[in-house]
């Protein structure tokens, strides 16, 4: 970063920098000429130093000192603070150490990886269960789509602005989301589809045929790896005959990582069976009797993507522009085990109203505007609840059937292989006077090839095998793999054959998933609806005392009313 030739970019600049020096008291004499210098650049800043460090104080000149010397600045660390715990499906991020600023940005000794979870968003990848397509500059290849055995969609949620669209999902909790694609599962069944062409051409039992062969041809080295139109399963769907109100005594509502209540549970059907709607959300706040009997309003829950420093600072500032009364004290009393925000009230104030303006005027009462919108092969739509989990069955449709191909055409090849290997030991001492007549390796392979009917894959693998292979304890290890390989066989021609056991093996995949991540829901769910708040709700209610004096009148007489209202 010091070297002379290297080059900075526009963005490489100290932040604050410039601001810091000419709003300081200590400079008001060099305003003009610093004012007129711009030194938040690091060329900038080494050009200008000699006559900067004859304005600076001692103290900063030895931190500009620091920055010129080594491009960033390290600071002491002040207090280090665990944050709340949340549930997360995807990353998992760890930063314990110090924090720094460098090029602009604030960067830091952290740690992210993959939760354990998200494994199961990658899970069979590698099986070519996904297609595959050129990266920007086509160097690389990266995938379509993911395998996503965890129906990551709902879990986790979306957010994302493009042209003319955007969309905006809620996270869901992993047991419900199971339980309802397997109750779509349930009340489903495997649909036949097929174009003009295709139903000329051949049936589904006549395409798994010709595949099924295909893989024997390719395992044999008769043919090469079997295209991706041959294993997309392009004859087989899924439909189910559930129905919105049947999925919503599974999955409720949305379950937000930093729980909250979600009120008005009848609005949530709407925004499942349309794809869009308003949820409100509130966090959770208690009032409670604190030392010395002060009443308190304790936060321990905040809606979904509020900030909780974002909130105490709105707080604040309500409390010293007077839009929030009634408030003596605010503190944070956040640590590992959870969050609290504590507002201490005083004595003669009114809890309750007091509640009521901290949802009316903050973000402790927000409202999250869900739009279901998602691509579904390559085109965008808004889709209903319904219609999600189904996407997600069809997807793990073509997964387990293309990881079923790949894993039948591994247990192919190395069903021939051992097959080979067999017909090398039943034949042990022709198979030796053959390799021995031949002049070269090559010359070996053909005679073999010529004399036992083996394929060029066989012969390859009898003359790499070693000679301790011909013990009799490995005979016996030859013949037990060439049985459980050909039993496996049989097993994934199965799958293949019977497009039902596709779905008992994505039932079973989930309920593994649910018994390994689940837990239990966070966010609460209340029937009853939050209503506009008027400005009596956020009036305390009380008695009081209020005295009309009314003037004489011609031929009237009135005398002073005492009235007593309860407001």
């Amino acid at each position: 970063m010091n070297s002379d030739d290297w080059v900075m970019s526009k963005t490489d600049f100290i932040p604050f920098i410039s601001d810091y020096i000419r709003g300081s008291a200590d400079y008001t004499k060099n305003i003009g000429w610093l004012k007129k210098h711009n030194f938040d650049r690091y060329p900038k800043l080494k050009k200008l130093w000699p006559e900067l460090k004859k304005i600076l104080s001692k103290r900063d000149g030895s931190v500009f000192e620091e920055i010129i010397k080594n491009g960033f600045l390290f600071d002491k660390i002040v207090k280090v603070e665990n944050s709340t715990k949340e549930r997360v499906y995807s990353i998992g991020v760890n930063s314990p150490d110090h924090s720094f600023i460098s090029n602009g940005f604030i960067s830091h000794n952290t740690e992210v990886k993959l939760a354990k979870a998200a494994d199961s968003v990658l899970t069979d990848i590698e099986k070519e269960t996904v297609d595959f397509i050129d990266t920007f500059d086509a160097t690389l290849k990266e995938p379509v789509y993911l395998p996503a055995l965890l129906p990551n969609l709902l879990l986790m949620g979306s957010e994302g602005i493009a042209v003319g669209m955007a969309t905006k999902i809620p996270p869901h909790n992993l047991n419900e989301v199971v339980d309802a694609v397997i109750a779509t599962i349930k009340a489903g069944r495997v649909i036949k589809i097929q174009t003009e062409e295709e139903k000329e051409a051949k049936t589904h039992e006549d395409h798994t045929d010709f595949i099924i062969k295909k893989i024997n041809l390719v395992a044999s080295g008769e043919e090469k790896a079997l295209t991706q139109e041959e294993v997309n399963p392009s004859q087989i769907g899924f439909e189910s005959d559930t129905t919105i109100d049947e999925l919503i005594k599974y999955i409720p509502g949305p379950d937000f990582p930093t729980g909250g209540a979600i009120y008005d549970a009848a609005s949530l059907s709407e925004v499942y069976s349309t794809g869009r709607g308003r949820i409100v959300v509130r966090g959770i706040a208690e009032i409670t009797e604190g030392a010395k009997g002060r009443p308190q309003i304790v936060i321990t829950e905040l809606p979904y993507q509020v900030n909780k420093a974002e909130l105490v600072a709105k707080i604040a500032e309500l409390v010293r522009d007077k839009k929030l009364v009634g408030i003596a004290d605010l503190r944070d009393e956040s640590d590992k085990d959870g969050m609290r925000v504590v507002v201490d009230l005083k004595r003669d104030s009114k809890p309750k109203a007091v509640l009521n303006n901290l949802f009316k005027h903050t973000r402790l009462q927000s409202s999250f505007p869900a739009n279901f919108v998602a691509l579904v092969d390559g085109t965008p739509h808004t889709l209903n609840l319904k219609q999600i989990l189904v996407e997600y069955v069809k997807h793990r449709q073509k997964v387990v059937t293309r990881r079923t191909i790949f894993d039948l055409t591994e247990a192919k090849k190395r069903a021939h292989i051992l097959e080979g290997l067999k017909i090398a030991l039943d034949n042990l001492d022709a198979v030796i006077k053959t390799i021995r007549e031949s002049k070269t390796q090559e010359d070996a392979k053909v005679n073999l090839i010529s004399r036992f009917k083996l394929s060029d894959i066989q012969a390859t693998a009898i003359l790499d095998m070693q000679l301790r292979r011909l013990a009799a304890l490995e005979r016996e290890k030859i013949e037990k793999e060439y049985a459980e390989i050909k039993k496996l066989i049989d097993e994934l021609t199965a799958i293949l054959k019977d497009p039902g056991k596709v779905l008992e093996i994505i039932t079973k995949e989930l309920g593994e998933l649910r018994e390994k991540y689940g837990d239990a829901r966070r966010t609460k769910i209340y029937k009853h609806a939050v209503g506009e708040f008027s400005e009596e709700d956020l009036v305390a209610k009380e008695e009081t005392l209020i005295t009309v004096m009314l003037q004489p009148m011609t031929q009237y007489c009135f005398s002073p009313i005492k009235a007593v209202f309860s407001v």
